[in-house]
């Protein structure tokens, strides 16, 4: 949570109670009369006068400013006044239709996400040793942005994979307009430093607020979801390529938790028996104590976890219902993801699954190798195959 250092400008203060009282009040209808639907206030004279008092002095605005954190309506007020200051005259001027937030709302939502996922680039090459030379640091940077692109094209942010996350200097379009709206009125010309980063943060969370509200309506990654790619980013660039980097994120980051869902902390607690199962078996120990460990590694083995990942004796994992979750999931972030991008965060979400959760599975390429052996026709050399691998399938 962001908080305005207000007091730490003596010429700006909270307003008096009984104008607080009275803001509040405004807010509350402005709360009352919002509609879900489009984002907007019903009552037109609520929003104007909620527009009029906004930047009636500083105290007003600060207090606004602090309010908006727990108003969505609120924020979204903000950002449509500001657009709209910035973007009509222009329009006017140039006699061009209205420049309408809501006709570009989307692409303004894509570049503030895409721009959220790359701080944490900079954060990361940052953190580096003081040892790295510049080269090197520029090297990464250039891998890190090849992996974004990737990712934001796979959940819809971008219809450019190669250079969706390049190129991506300064602040999003909201940004922007809120930064313009505040220059003009001289809210900025009041502080310096750190105070100015700390309303920087503010405009920040009013623009986390309006892609929040505005993401499943604009079938755009949520909130949720883009602070789990963000998360994960420091650690993809470990991979030979950025699309192996990009499918793995994917899987980690977005794959693994829809599939473990509500029981991810029982499947964790059995994969972690499951490897301990298989030290403890290995080694000279008591029959009970063999029997008990034995006894977690087939709970684990025939939970309802496993058979995501049974094939039939094609080895297609398009068939599976693994496949099915995935493709399901997927296209509700990005309806517009290709069937082939689909196969592949599948495919690798499979082996990235059977390493981290130690299921007896077929590895990735075994099940390529049978599957390719069934589909040329050598049947009886695909069934010979399973028979003598770690796996046999109970339709065969």
């Amino acid at each position: 949570m962001w908080v305005l250092p207000i007091n730490s400008n003596p010429t700006v203060l909270h307003p008096p109670m009984v104008d607080r009282v009275y803001i509040d009040r405004q807010i509350d209808e402005l709360e009352l009369y919002f509609c879900p639907d489009t984002g907007k206030c019903k009552k037109l004279t609520t929003e104007m006068r909620v527009r009029n008092e906004i930047y009636k002095n500083l105290d007003y605005f600060y207090y606004f400013l602090e309010k908006s954190y727990t108003s969505v309506a609120l924020s979204l007020l903000i950002v449509e006044q500001a657009w709209t200051n910035t973007h009509q005259p222009v329009s006017r001027g140039n006699i061009k239709p209205e420049y309408r937030l809501d006709d570009y709302r989307r692409e303004s939502l894509c570049e503030f996400a895409i721009r959220e996922i790359l701080k944490t680039v900079d954060e990361a090459i940052i953190s580096q040793p003081s040892t790295t030379d510049s080269f090197t640091k520029k090297k990464n940077k250039k891998a890190y942005e090849d992996i974004i692109s990737m990712v934001s094209y796979l959940v819809g942010l971008t219809k450019d994979k190669i250079q969706g996350a390049k190129q991506r200097y300064g602040s999003d379009p909201i940004t922007q307009v809120l930064f313009q709206e505040f220059n003009k009125r001289n809210i900025f010309h009041d502080y310096s430093g750190n105070e100015q980063d700390v309303l920087k943060d503010a405009m920040n969370g009013i623009v986390y607020s309006c892609y929040k509200f505005y993401s499943e309506k604009e079938k755009l990654p949520s909130v949720d979801v883009i602070k789990k790619i963000m998360k994960e980013v420091p650690q993809s660039i470990n991979y030979p390529d950025s699309e192996t980097a990009a499918y793995r994120l994917i899987s980690k980051a977005i794959i693994d938790p829809m599939i473990i869902d509500i029981n991810y902390e029982k499947h964790c607690h059995l994969s972690h028996l499951n490897a301990l199962a298989r030290t403890l078996i290995a080694k000279d120990i008591p029959i009970t104590h063999n029997r008990k460990y034995k006894h977690y590694l087939t709970d684990n083995l025939n939970n309802k976890f496993i058979r995501l990942f049974l094939l039939d004796k094609t080895f297609d994992i398009r068939k599976s219902e693994l496949y099915q979750r995935v493709e399901q999931h997927l296209r509700e972030i990005n309806e517009n993801i290709s069937a082939d991008d689909i196969l592949r965060c599948c495919k690798d979400y499979y082996e990235f699954a059977r390493e981290k959760y130690a299921l007896k599975i077929p590895s990735l390429a075994e099940v390529e190798f049978t599957e390719q052996l069934t589909r040329s026709g050598h049947i009886s050399a695909a069934i010979e195959h399973r028979r003598h691998g770690t796996y046999l399938p109970r339709t065969v």
